[in-house]
């Protein structure tokens, strides 16, 4: 008790090895400006936005110029109706201000409920970013990973013009119907143990665009085998029901409502193989987890 500490000054040596490893690299890390600009463009081209925007106290010529920030722009969305500009009437900083705007318009759409008011999409759409034809807004959704789905599928409940045109980009040429109806669902995580009209509208949709590309169905017999797939699915996946839907009595009750309706390709044979990889595989229409 009472010792004196003596009070000395620490140099490079007296740091840990891993220390004076970062700070030897930092003081020997170029300065780009001494670095021709294509190079250090180069170099800067690895980094994200944020790391950009760091840089730009360092080095802001090179962190301003407009090939990196279209760079970033094309990485995170690669359609906006903006990017139709011609070249003659982009201004000095178009793309860094495109960015900037878009980054906003997507947190903007991730952080509200989907609606006429406050939807980030018609924050880009008033400032012409992102026009209002359905077109441009699919190839908008599916050019990017950073729109929450769940805002997503309440957009396509205000605009079923633009849920058309989403399912149209979707090619299910041969596919195995179960197969196609999960990889479909699953993109838009929508819980299917209760349809109400717009569920009802989007299995319309689909079954459709299934006919569109598989011509032997018909779609009026499609339409029931769908709902019948839906249904079983919720029997089977469903933990609290104890005594399941066989698949005697699948192909019995789906066969009864397919009475009316012209069959087509639809007979028992594939009504026991669309159980079989429910039984197998799971729910037709999976729900995601991961919260977006």
């Amino acid at each position: 008790m009472g010792q004196h500490l003596s009070s000395r000054s620490y140099d490079v040596y007296d740091l840990p090895d891993s220390e004076t490893s970062l700070l030897t690299k930092a003081e020997s890390f170029p300065d780009l400006r001494n670095l021709p600009p294509e190079i250090g463009i180069k170099i800067l081209s690895n980094v994200s936005a944020h790391e950009l925007r760091v840089c730009r106290y360092i080095w802001a010529d090179l962190a301003s110029d407009e090939l990196l920030w279209k760079r970033l722009c094309y990485e995170n969305w690669s359609f906006c109706t903006a990017y139709k500009t011609p070249r003659s009437l982009q201004g000095r900083h178009f793309w860094k201000s495109l960015f900037n705007t878009l980054e906003s318009g997507t947190e903007s759409f991730n952080t509200f409920i989907t609606d006429e008011s406050n939807s980030g999409l018609y924050v880009l759409m008033s400032m012409r970013v992102l026009s209002d034809e359905p077109e441009d807004i699919t190839q908008f959704i599916l050019g990017t990973d950073l729109l929450k789905t769940a805002h997503v599928v309440e957009l396509f409940r205000h605009r079923y013009d633009v849920l058309s045109c989403y399912i149209s980009k979707h090619d299910f040429t041969s596919w195995f119907l179960p197969i196609a109806m999960r990889s479909f669902f699953f993109k838009l995580s929508i819980s299917m143990r209760r349809l109400n009209a717009f569920k009802v509208h989007l299995l319309s949709e689909f079954s459709h665009r299934y006919c569109d590309g598989n011509p032997s169905f018909n779609i009026d017999a499609l339409l029931v085998v769908v709902h019948s797939l839906i249904l079983l699915s919720n029997d089977l996946c469903n933990p609290m029901i104890k005594n399941k839907m066989s698949k005697r009595e699948y192909i019995k009750n789906t066969l009864h409502g397919l009475s009316s309706t012209r069959q087509g390709s639809i007979d028992t044979e594939f009504l026991g193989h669309v159980y079989d990889n429910v039984y197998l595989v799971g729910h037709v229409a999976p729900e995601r987890l991961d919260g977006l």
